[in-house]
């Protein structure tokens, strides 16, 4: 069944013809924040754990393959928080750029997935 359309459907809509390699899938009123095959909560590394430390791990392993050294945990939490940050602060910046809506997420109704096929800054919900 298809969403309804929001005051920041068109927002979203533009920031994926402006970005296409980033997916932002609007989620209904109701609609569960997707988890596992890819996807994290912003609520599950807030927390710290077991799925802070499988995302973090993605970035060790990059750094490895890229560089052929490890970093130092520094590092590999900087790349961990931009790689998450970024696209999701785009979730509040372009609504209140374009309409001057700013959503309210908290962090347990946000979702990310870097992993996704075809979409090299991953996606959110």
């Amino acid at each position: 069944m298809p969403v309804a359309r929001t005051a920041l459907t068109d927002a979203y809509a533009r920031l994926s013809e402006a970005l296409p390699g980033l997916g932002v899938t609007e989620l209904d009123a109701g609609g569960e924040v997707p988890r596992g095959g890819g996807w994290v909560g912003g609520d599950a590394l807030a927390a710290g754990g077991a799925e802070l430390a499988d995302f973090l791990a993605w970035d060790e392993a990059q750094v490895l393959r890229d560089y052929g050294q490890r970093a130092r945990p520094d590092v590999i939490a900087s790349f961990g928080l931009h790689r998450y940050a970024w696209p999701a602060c785009l979730l509040i910046t372009v609504p209140w750029f374009l309409h001057r809506r700013v959503p309210r997420y908290p962090a347990a109704h946000v979702a990310y997935d870097r992993t996704a096929d075809g979409l090299p800054l991953g996606r959110m919900a």
